[in-house]
């Protein structure tokens, strides 16, 4: 048994590295922003550094990148630091520069976050087929919204054209709406020459689902821009998440009239390429229609590979089935995109960090020379601090919820460097990844505290996998690194404060440490706070997605050691809820096998054990997740006493 958890363990420190490597994805929800001129996202100015440099690196022009979103001037007066933009704007021009915001963390002000949730009501009502509640939701977000605004009125427009499909069953009348909705951000627009045209994420969907409501409308030939569309996302669109939402739909649309045509080769092609982009980035997008899709082209074409696809693409319709999660898993939503964030929300910040200072609002008013009524109305929603205010609230509680990415610098060719490193440490290449480690190390500005905490944090974690370091001076390096940006928190407050994803990195792996110590509980415990910290957060928690499912997975193995298996069994499956609402796939797999580990050393039973096994099985094999089917023939052998034979 000790021998299989040191493999385990081994395992899991290889696991947390590659996520403390990993660049932070944060954005806001799929299109919300300050839309009355009271509210204001707290924008960094790395933001807005990013869109020049990516505007400049790729020779965009300020005229060609805005037009339609809005007008130069701003754009001009943004790069120069003299104005901030509403996110939705920001969000629709890192799109057109085919990047993410999901890689950008950022602060918000109640009234947005409270704007955001509007849609998410819509689009969750759209998908439950609530349509008098899609329409009443519409209402009350055309009610707290800016008129005059483009991307307003075309997502409005966009909402209306899914009304007139699902309630009217009008496609007609469906494809103008859409149709008016991308001329309002790409104004002449003429699909037969797609080249000349700067799109992003949004518009493209719009575009796709301008195209299946033609098809189904006026039997219009969508085929022949078949090509066209997918070279244009494969070459605007660097982001691979974005990529790979885009490029799936756009191959589910095509492939869709290919079948029809009896075409089954022609649909086969994208749609393997889509399914190769979606399990490599982790993602659930659809993916059980496209190897629907893939199951329809290979029982035409080859017998032996469609009976492989079947057992894949049924052990995700299993697991969905298992945990009640069938929502857009027979009708793809070509209408969705895919926002993953983590995102702070401003009073809840400020008023966890006075909090945990011990001081009154009255106190802290006093000290900054602020109006206690401005603190009180910051701290519950009510006004967004002025840019000022903020930053003297920010300079007193000494906390770094910042904007921008897992580092804190001017030069995006260093984020980039950093994703590289990212993708060494994921294909556990470590003497590659620690020389781009180096590399980027010598060039980062230590005068930021941001900076300082990755610097030791890396280099805490590269000297653990060298066996270069022992267990207690790792563990007081991670104390220091992590209070370089939460001077105010101990660790017996955790559960009292929204970490960031740095800062949840840094206490997974010091309870990663306390495990290794045997000193287990003190593991979990750390672990459990972080939890409910998130969990008692006014944030949706699928905004802090990386930290919730890194610490859920360590706490899975951690209460299997303890042997805790009721908290093993009740913690896979809140694991697997939790990434089926997100739609990522890559830890489900990992999920079901601690659940089957643990439910037969309950019950015994090795039936229900077996199933478990295979449909985990068959899922990382559908994720490519190779290292984790090892380690499911191990976890098999201990449960069961024989060895796993599909």
């Amino acid at each position: 048994m000790a021998s299989f958890f040191e493999f385990w363990y081994k395992y899991i420190s290889d696991f947390v590295l590659k996520y403390s490597m990993s660049f932070l994805r944060f954005a806001d929800n799929a299109g919300f922003g300050g839309f009355y001129s009271k509210v204001r996202v707290m924008v960094n100015d790395e933001i807005i550094r990013l869109i020049e440099y990516e505007r400049r690196k790729r020779k965009i022009s300020i005229q060609d990148l805005v037009l339609g979103v809005c007008d130069e001037s701003n754009v001009q007066r943004m790069e120069r630091g003299e104005r901030y933009q509403d996110f939705f704007v920001l969000e629709r021009l890192i799109e057109r520069l085919g990047i993410s915001v999901n890689k950008l963390e950022l602060l918000y002000d109640m009234e947005t976050y409270n704007l955001c949730a509007i849609r998410e009501r819509i689009e969750k009502a759209i998908i439950d087929k609530n349509y008098d509640l899609v329409e009443e939701e519409l209402q009350a977000y055309q009610g707290v919204s800016t008129l005059g605004s483009n991307l307003h009125k075309q997502y409005i427009l966009k909402i209306r054209a899914i009304l007139e499909e699902k309630v009217a069953v009008n496609y007609v009348k469906s494809a103008e709406y859409l149709w008016e909705a991308l001329l309002l951000t790409v104004p002449n627009f003429d699909i037969e020459n797609i080249r000349k045209y700067r799109m992003g994420e949004e518009e493209v969907i719009l575009l796709l689902m301008w195209l299946n409501a033609k098809r189904i409308s006026d039997d219009f030939d969508i085929l022949k821009y078949n090509d066209s569309i997918l070279v244009y996302i494969e070459y605007n669109f660097t982001d691979e998440e974005v990529k790979a939402n885009v490029y799936s739909k756009a191959a589910w649309l095509f492939a869709e009239e290919h079948v029809k045509n009896g075409e089954f080769l022609q649909a086969l092609v994208p749609c393997l390429k889509s399914e190769r982009l979606l399990t490599e980035n982790g993602l659930l997008l659809h993916l059980q229609q496209i190897l629907d899709l893939i199951l329809v082209c290979f029982q035409n074409i080859d017998r032996k590979q469609y009976q492989e696809w079947k057992l894949q693409a049924a052990a995700l319709r299993w697991v969905y089935g298992l945990y009640d999660e069938t929502d857009e898993i027979e009708e793809i939503a070509l209408w969705k995109n895919y926002r993953l964030n983590g995102a702070y929300l401003i009073p809840e910040v400020i008023g966890q960090e006075r909090r945990l200072k011990g001081m009154s609002q009255e106190k802290v008013a006093d000290i900054l020379e602020i109006d206690q009524k401005t603190i009180s109305r910051i701290e519950r929603g009510k006004t967004t601090p002025r840019r000022e205010t903020f930053r003297k609230l920010k300079k007193y509680f000494q906390f770094e919820k910042n904007c921008g990415g897992k580092i804190v610098t001017r030069n995006f060719t260093l984020l980039a460097l950093e994703r590289d490193i990212v993708k060494a440490g994921y294909n556990r290449d470590y003497e590659l990844m620690e020389e781009l480690y180096q590399n980027l190390k010598i060039q980062l500005d230590t005068k930021e505290s941001k900076n300082r905490q990755y610097v030791l944090y890396m280099d805490t974690c590269i000297k653990m996998l060298k066996e270069e370091m022992d267990v207690d001076e790792a563990i007081s390096n991670c104390e220091v690194a992590f209070h370089l940006t939460e001077k105010n928190v101990s660790f017996e407050k955790l559960d009292q404060i929204v970490l960031s994803q740095n800062e949840v990195l840094i206490v997974n792996y010091m309870a990663l440490l306390y495990d290794r110590k045997e000193q287990r509980e003190k593991g979990i415990i750390l672990r459990e706070k972080v939890k409910k910290a998130y969990e008692n957060s006014k944030v949706d928690k699928r905004y802090h997605y990386q930290g919730i499912a890194l610490v859920n997975q360590n706490l899975c193995v951690a209460y299997a050691k303890a042997e805790k298996f009721d908290d093993v069994v009740s913690a896979c499956d809140e694991g697997v809820r939790f990434d089926l609402y997100c739609r990522r796939g890559l830890q489900i797999g990992g999920y079901l096998m601690r659940k089957a580990y643990a439910k037969v050393r309950i019950d015994g039973d090795k039936e229900a054990c077996r199933q478990l096994y295979q449909q985990a099985y068959q899922l990382m094999k559908l994720m490519r997740n190779w290292t984790a089917i090892e380690i499911l023939k191990k976890y098999y052998r201990l449960s069961l006493g024989e060895e796993f034979n599909i």
